[in-house]
This record gives structure tokens, C-alpha cells and sequence, in this order.
């Protein structure tokens, strides 16, 4: 999730403080008036503003803002005075999250492992795992691959997001955020985040349709982690400001399977 504040008024507009290369761009022009967001990703992001001063101010967008740029996209807003005579004045913030928040996601939907057919792997922290599986991301999960382990994709979709530049891990605060990844949209827009993937261990780029079982990546240690592992969870996104995480069921040799942790799973 990304924050930008601006602060705009008729005198000036200060530039957007802005990650570097960020997914999302704005641009103000004072000429017009007019607040301009562009999108150059392949994914959709849902995107939400809100305002901490408004004076004498009225856009074409309720308060909060919450509206969608879809891939390739550019969505303009205008701005206008309510008293043409008198000042104005407004300040705001925006957030930023990949998908779709009007998408409806499939809670059943049952998925492959994200290893090789034929390959059994333990599951290390679970839904609610007292380490990093609370709150919004608590139906996340943590299969113990070794180092070097094929990731194969769990569904079907398109890749939306990758990392691919961090060589270490470790659990001090100043890995956070830093985990190689995967990040693939599916058909309902939910969003599958395949994380911890090893330096220069990602196969797959922005733009990709991957099938059931096409390879992702190479498991790893990178970012915030106690030890080889992968990182898996679905989630759909709710705002600009937030995500969740989905229940996740699975195929196994045991049949259908909500994975627990400590146990072995088989794909089949």
C-alpha cells in the first residue's frame, strides 16, 4: 500500500511525494483545475482519496474518494470553487491497492498445491499463526519448501506483479518488505501473493496468462522470514486503504483439504 499527500490551493500545488517508481502517478494541472491519475500496469488498482481540508471546494467524486483505474488506464478529476469570489483551499491523501474492490470473489474455489504433482510438503504456520498470519492477512500460508524448490502457480490468471531484486532474509525489522514475489489476478479478481521466492528466482513477468501448475518461480528466504519457506495467500481488496485474506481450500491425495498446520499435503 502506498500513501501520497498533497496539499493543493489556488496559489500552488506541491508535487506528490511519491515511492520510487510507483505503480500509480497523479499529475494537477492548475490551468484547469484538474487531478489526473495514470495507471501503466497490467493489473487494476483500486484507489482512495480523502481530504483533510475542503474549503469551498466541489469535484466530481463523493468524499471519500474510492474509485477503480483499470490497466493502462488514466481517470480525470475536476475541481471547482462553490463561491467563484471567495478562496479555496483543500488538502488530501491518497491510497492505493492492486485489484478491483467491486470484484465478487469465489469463497469455494478449490486449489492445486503450489508444488510439483507427485511432491509432499509439510505446512509450517497456518490461518491465525501468532507470527505474521493475524489480522487482514490471517488466512495466510506457509509451506516449508526447501531452498530452490519449483513454485507452481495454484489457479489460473494473469501476472500483475513481480519481484525479483532482494538476495537476503531474516526476522529484523529492516527486512520487511523486501521478499521476492508473485503476484498473479485471477478471473473472479481475487489475487494470489506467492512470497520468499529466491534472488533471481522468479520466472514468470508482468502481463503473463499462467495456467494451473505453470512454473512460477524457485522457493527461497527472502524479506521477512525465519527460514526457507512460501509464503501463499489469496485476497481480495476491499479500498484503497486495505486487503484480505481469503480461506483458501485445496486438492490433496486425502481429498479436499483447509490446511493445517504441522501436517504433510500430497499433490496429487
Amino acid at each position: 500500500m502506498v500513501t501520497v499527500f498533497i496539499q493543493l490551493s489556488t496559489q500552488a500545488a506541491t508535487e506528490a511525494l511519491q515511492a520510487p517508481h510507483p505503480q500509480i502517478t497523479s499529475h494537477y494541472e492548475s490551468l484547469d483545475h484538474s487531478l489526473t491519475f495514470t495507471n501503466k500496469e497490467p493489473a487494476p488498482y483500486t484507489l482512495t482519496m480523502r481530504f483533510s481540508h475542503f474549503e469551498n471546494t466541489a469535484m466530481d467524486c463523493g468524499q471519500p474518494c474510492t474509485f477503480v483505474l483499470l490497466p493502462h488506464a488514466q481517470r480525470r478529476f475536476s475541481f471547482a470553487k462553490f463561491k467563484p469570489l471567495d478562496p479555496w483551499h483543500f488538502n488530501y491523501r491518497y491510497h492505493y491497492q492492486r485489484g478491483d474492490y467491486r470484484a465478487q470473489p469465489m469463497r469455494k474455489f478449490v486449489y492445486a498445491l503450489p508444488y510439483a504433482r507427485g511432491a509432499n510438503y509439510k505446512l509450517g504456520q497456518a490461518y491465525n499463526g501468532d507470527f505474521t498470519h493475524t489480522g487482514d492477512g490471517r488466512f495466510s500460508l506457509d509451506f516449508l519448501l526447501p531452498l530452490g524448490t519449483p513454485v507452481h502457480a495454484a489457479r489460473s490468471g494473469r501476472v500483475i506483479w513481480t519481484v525479483d531484486r532482494f538476495r537476503e532474509g531474516g526476522i529484523a525489522e529492516h527486512f520487511r518488505g523486501k521478499a521476492n514475489q508473485v503476484e498473479i489476478l485471477h478471473a473472479d479478481g481475487s489475487i494470489a501473493l506467492y512470497a520468499h521466492l529466491q534472488w533471481h528466482g522468479v520466472k514468470v513477468k508482468p502481463g503473463d496468462l499462467v495456467q494451473t501448475g505453470t512454473l512460477l518461480g524457485y522457493s527461497g528466504n527472502t524479506g521477512y522470514s525465519g527460514g526457507p519457506h512460501l509464503h501463499f495467500q489469496v485476497s481480495y481488496t476491499v479500498s484503497g486503504e486495505q486487503k484480505k485474506t481469503l480461506p483458501t481450500l485445496f486438492y490433496t491425495t486425502q481429498g479436499l483439504a483447509v490446511l493445517k498446520s504441522g501436517q504433510t499435503y500430497f499433490r496429487p
